[in-house]
């Protein structure tokens, strides 16, 4: 018999109606109910691993930004940075939630994130989608079938190439990641993107575990005539690549919503407002 996950703690619960209430980014009073969770994973084992049942993803070695509603940085007050500091040299093991790192731009410190405690809890991050259209056809465009081992909509039609952008990457830096991860294409594989658009987007929070918020950036780009041939799927992250006619994509979308992830239903009207143009 599957086991259940468990109820999430009350310290999980205070952290979650703190980042609600902060609009999804990391402020004094956040950083404060995440060291009181912390602490309580600290003096109970068994916290712990109720934590890491809930969080699939813990300890996953990816890192991100904290952004708000526009997209732009959440810089945390010296104090918190402070903090950080001395209790990551106390206690080792809070490196598995944040992360210092210093903005080039401006020489200032931001905490990353652990992706795991993003999508726990509900901090906003960046991602980036890539539509890419088919070669030749300009009325036909390429979707991506999920792996079935994906956390989030498993089997669903989806964005061709999507990702997080880790750490500080630029968004353009993560599209080209990503592709190349996903479909093991490269930039001379497609035309140069365009960026068509951005959104901010909040799953549904009914779900019991996941609290995902993102800022999503949309590109668009076409695929060069005679690179089909070349994709190669992700083992475990992309099922298939398929190519589909817009019509038929908006009728699948409006009759089957259940086959589709939040990507592809979001992003879709940017895409077919650049492509209309």
């Amino acid at each position: 018999m599957q086991m259940s996950n468990p109820r999430p703690s009350e310290p999980l619960q205070r952290l979650r109606v703190a980042v609600e209430q902060a609009d999804h980014v990391a402020g004094a009073a956040v950083y404060h109910e995440a060291q009181s969770l912390f602490t309580a994973c600290l003096s109970s084992p068994q916290h712990l691993r109720n934590l890491q049942q809930l969080a699939p993803e813990y300890g996953k070695p990816e890192f991100l930004l904290c952004v708000d509603s526009n997209g732009s940085p959440v810089y945390p007050t010296g104090n918190i940075v402070e903090d950080f500091r001395k209790t990551v040299t106390e206690h080792p093991s809070l490196g598995l939630w944040f992360q210092e790192a210093t903005v080039e731009e401006d020489g200032r410190s931001v905490l990353l994130i652990a992706r795991w405690l993003c999508h726990l809890v509900g901090f906003r991050h960046c991602s980036v989608h890539l539509f890419i259209d088919h070669p030749t056809r300009d009325d036909y465009t390429l979707v991506q079938v999920r792996s079935v081992h994906k956390f989030e909509s498993p089997a669903c039609f989806d964005v061709p190439v999507a990702g997080h952008v880790v750490d500080l990457e630029s968004t353009t830096d993560t599209l080209y990641k990503e592709l190349e991860e996903e479909l093991d294409l490269h930039r001379d594989d497609v035309y140069d993107p365009e960026m068509v658009g951005s959104y901010d987007y909040r799953g549904p929070s009914s779900d019991p575990i996941l609290r995902n918020v993102e800022f999503r950036v949309v590109f668009r780009s076409r695929l060069k005539a005679d690179r089909l041939s070349s994709i190669r799927l992700a083992d475990r992250e992309v099922a298939a690549i398929s190519v589909f006619a817009l019509s038929e994509l908006e009728a699948m979308i409006d009759t089957y919503p259940e086959r589709v992830a939040s990507g592809l239903a979001e992003s879709l009207p940017i895409y077919l407002r650049s492509k209309r143009k």
